[in-house]
């Protein structure tokens, strides 16, 4: 989805660049107060274009998180479930119950360490975000280690 977008985007950016190219030849022969409000015209819908092309790859990555975050929810959820059964079987399999304990702690791991990367990514990303989210996170990593 990603490459398709960009694939999207940079279409439409060599379309504007010919149409660009194209009216400026046109151009030439046009008053100079024409020729910049048609090129401000041509400017203005780049920089439409840039923002469109970012606010749909924010969607995108908006997107692959809310499916990213449900997917470990989904796990732990399940990991947690079957490590309860475990204990209540009659009677308990010790083994079972261990195993069911290493995926349930698996589970928690991999949300906690995913919950890093991408606090440490939007770090680098956009300091100002990060820095909105931190109360966030770190909430969420004490209700991981509580667990």
């Amino acid at each position: 989805a990603k490459e398709q977008l960009e694939i999207r985007h940079r279409n439409r950016m060599d379309r504007v660049k010919k149409e660009w190219e194209e009216a400026e030849i046109q151009a030439k022969n046009l008053p100079k107060a024409e020729r910049q409000a048609l090129m401000q015209r041509f400017q203005t819908m780049a920089k439409s274009l840039e923002k469109e092309a970012a606010s749909e790859k924010q969607q995108l990555v908006e997107t692959h998180l809310a499916r990213v975050e449900a997917m470990l929810d989904e796990r732990h959820r399940v990991a947690l479930e079957n490590y309860l059964v475990a204990l209540q079987s009659d009677p308990p399999r010790p083994h079972r119950v261990l195993q069911a304990l290493k995926r349930y702690i698996r589970a928690e791991n991999k949300d906690r360490l995913h919950t890093i990367h991408h606090y440490q990514h939007v770090l680098a990303v956009d300091p100002e975000k990060a820095a909105q989210m931190k109360s966030q996170v770190m909430t969420h990593l004490r209700v991981i280690e509580e667990r």
